[in-house]
């Protein structure tokens, strides 16, 4: 933990152990537990990011994905996760995901056609 607050506080973990206090420790522990960070955690992010892209234009066929699953080194694996139980809810997940997050109406989308969409500065651009 002391590399993660030495990092995050950037300085040394030498210092960081004069510098910071028991209680303050406390406090920085408390945060990463209720907040984490780090490569990791970003990392699952971008995983995240990648299963919904994946899994709002996979096939009907095709098995959904989690975001574990775009991020082979950390460990997991398909085999150790286990299968959504609403996989049917997880399509409209993503519609509400899309209109709630980039005001995109994904049901229009798949109506007109387009299989892309375009977002710039939060404005649905026409590919």
């Amino acid at each position: 933990m002391w590399m993660r607050i030495a990092s995050k506080l950037g300085m040394s973990v030498r210092r960081a152990k004069l510098e910071v206090s028991s209680a303050e420790y406390a406090d920085w522990v408390a945060l990463f537990e209720r907040e984490p960070w780090g490569e990791h955690i970003e990392d699952l992010r971008v995983g995240t990011l990648m299963s919904l892209l994946y899994n709002m234009n996979r096939g009907k066929n095709s098995p959904a994905l989690r975001a574990a699953e775009f991020t082979p080194w950390s460990g997991w694996s398909r085999e150790s996760l286990q299968a959504p139980e609403h996989v049917g809810e997880c399509e409209r997940g993503a519609d509400e995901i899309a209109a709630c997050a980039f005001g995109i109406d994904l049901d229009a989308i798949k109506r007109s056609g387009s299989g892309r969409v375009v977002v710039r500065k939060g404005e649905v651009v026409e590919p």
